[in-house]
């Protein structure tokens, strides 16, 4: 922001502040002028931020979706400098003879008005139709139209420049940036070309249907593939379109055993890994994919891999020893790798990172079946205690649940220790086997339930800012009470690091009977959670990292919380806290 506003500024002070702007009867206007020149200056940038391989990236570790937001608001900025370098250039003949010597001036052949005309209207039309409506609408339409325009633009701008001044060397500056970028993923990143894997081979690719609005996709990366969490790559696929490629972010890390995974039945070689998707299908080329795949479900496609891409983060195992993943709907994408990945790194001991917890907003608690091969695994790796997930899902359930009218009057306050006290009827609180998790066994009460997946270690104690606290089991009587819908659950705030927790409401653990992720995830049906309360409470006194992933809303929630928590930084009441949010479309 400190740089869009930066950039701004200096553009208008550039700009407007020397005088004289015109200057009558000598066919000059240096507002003009200089507008025009800054704006062909600001070319080769412009070009450096919107190519997935530059110099930018490669120096500073910034991917280009994070960079992609600077190349918008300079283009904005471009835009607004030819704008006002054509209208001073309008109004110089206007001075001078009106509306005739106007006439003369735009129609008279290879006049710099005549020749500007062009590009003008094609950079016009190149900012139209990149407006977020435009572009999430109709992603394949914008980027073809983009990069077309784009070019034909660079053609007609070396027809107004007409080298005047040596103005085309900002021209031939653009066009080598863009080469660069163009060889870098040619030679570099795309698997069809890149020199150290198999030459001009495709990957096998497998995808099926894990739910009627998600696909699962998996790929067999050349030898030697590796890439980082939260990275993803761009995919073509031949069978459908040698031309078109798709962004989608990788849901699993390299696999780093002895025996590699192998992608629903496709042959490995133990250097080379699987890469994972999941895709929720929408219009265009995943609504394509959808349909192939009903009609062919054990058809194998060949795919192009171009990447990895993504921005570089340092190693948060090495430095936070909280870490919180906050995902929205298919952001889980970018937040699972994370998870697994810090899961591995503390299972392998020397690594800074004692907690991590997962909050993932969906629509359905189904949902959490995408997901639940990798939650397993993580699961089977992690430290008892140290991993839990959170599943929010904001769809209210069709049947009825059960809920005691006043929750924080029969529950009061539960308190972290080594045991919890006893409540008189109708409630009570009594301590239990952390290996016995929590089931709805009728519409009037919960109780405790043998686990159902053995094997699968300590299940995730209860998070609060100063420790784990014990489990506890919750028993209702069996006495009716009206069924209403679940609201929301929230935690209690930081009071004197004493861990208490405040209900609000009622919290709903809704346990499927079957369901191999009952031990360690926590199910929150028909709620949506208020994030900054959520997350807030999970930030204690030690060094944070929260990373996100989402709707453009979450992220905002998030950058405000953690803002916020700044202010603990300053005094002294936590040491770190860190955000970063991955972009949920670019």
């Amino acid at each position: 922001m400190a740089l869009v506003v930066f950039s701004t500024v200096v553009s208008c002070i550039l700009s407007f502040a020397q005088r004289p702007w015109y200057r009558d009867h000598l066919g000059q206007t240096p507002l003009g002028s200089r507008t025009g020149f800054m704006a062909a200056a600001m070319m080769p940038l412009i070009i450096a931020l919107a190519a997935k391989v530059n110099i930018i990236t490669i120096i500073t570790g910034i991917g280009h979706e994070k960079l992609n937001a600077l190349h918008r608001w300079l283009s904005w900025i471009f835009l607004a400098l030819s704008l006002i370098h054509t209208i001073a250039f309008l109004i110089q003949p206007l001075r001078e003879g009106g509306r005739p010597r106007l006439h003369e001036a735009l129609y008279k052949h290879a006049s710099f008005l005549y020749s500007g005309v062009p590009p003008l209207a094609f950079l016009v039309a190149i900012m139209a139709l990149s407006f977020p409506i435009i572009r999430r609408a109709a992603y394949e339409f914008f980027a073809w139209s983009h990069v077309t325009m784009s070019v034909i633009f660079l053609g007609l701008l070396f027809w107004h420049f007409a080298n005047l001044y040596d103005s085309w060397h900002y021209l031939w500056a653009t066009m080598a940036v863009w080469l660069f970028s163009l060889l870098g993923r040619a030679f570099h990143k795309i698997s069809f070309f890149r020199l150290s894997s198999s030459w001009l081979r495709g990957c096998p690719a497998a995808v099926h249907s894990i739910s009627p609005d998600m696909l699962k996709m998996e790929i067999l990366a050349p030898p030697g593939w590796s890439w980082e969490p939260g990275q993803h790559v761009f995919l073509r696929f031949p069978q459908f379109n040698l031309f078109d490629n798709h962004p989608f972010t990788i849901a699993s890390i390299p696999n780093r055993s002895s025996t590699p995974r192998t992608p629903l039945g496709v042959p490995t070689q133990s250097s080379q890994n699987t890469l994972e998707f999941l895709i929720r299908p929408q219009s265009g080329f995943t609504r394509r994919l959808l349909h192939y795949t009903d009609e062919h479900p054990d058809a194998l496609l060949s795919a192009v891999i171009e990447g990895p891409y993504g921005t570089a983060l340092p190693r948060l195992e090495n430095r936070y020893e909280d870490v919180i993943l906050v995902a929205g709907g298919a952001g889980i994408t970018a937040m699972l790798p994370w998870l697994l990945h810090i899961a591995e790194r503390m299972r392998a001991g020397g690594c800074a990172t004692r907690r991590v917890r997962l909050v993932w907003i969906t629509r359905s608690k189904g949902d959490v079946n995408w997901i639940g091969g990798q939650l397993r695994r993580m699961w089977e790796v992690a430290p008892g205690g140290s991993v839990g997930v959170d599943v929010w899902a904001t769809r209210k359930p069709l049947r009825e649940v059960a809920r005691v009218k006043t929750v924080k009057e029969a529950f009061g306050t539960i308190a972290s220790g080594p045991a919890q006290p006893s409540l008189a009827s109708p409630l009570s609180l009594s301590p239990v086997s952390p290996r016995a998790p929590l089931s709805l066994t009728s519409p009037l009460g919960l109780s405790p339930v043998s686990p159902k997946t053995p094997g699968l270690g300590t299940p995730m104690l209860p998070w609060t800012p100063t420790g784990l606290a014990p489990p506890v089991s919750l028993r209702f009587p069996a006495s009716p009470v009206s069924p209403v819908s679940p609201v929301d659950s929230m935690f209690s705030g930081r009071s004197g690091g004493s861990g208490k927790r405040l209900l609000k409401g009622i919290r709903e653990t809704v346990r499927d009977a079957g369901s191999p992720l009952d031990d360690f995830v926590e199910m929150h049906v028909g709620a949506r959670p208020d994030i900054e309360r959520v997350v807030g409470v999970m930030i204690g006194d030690r060094r944070t990292a929260v990373l996100g992933c989402g709707p453009e809303g979450l992220k905002i929630d998030l950058s405000n919380l953690v803002a916020r928590e700044q202010k603990r930084v300053i005094r002294g009441q936590a040491k770190e806290v860190m955000l970063h949010t991955e972009t949920f479309d670019f």
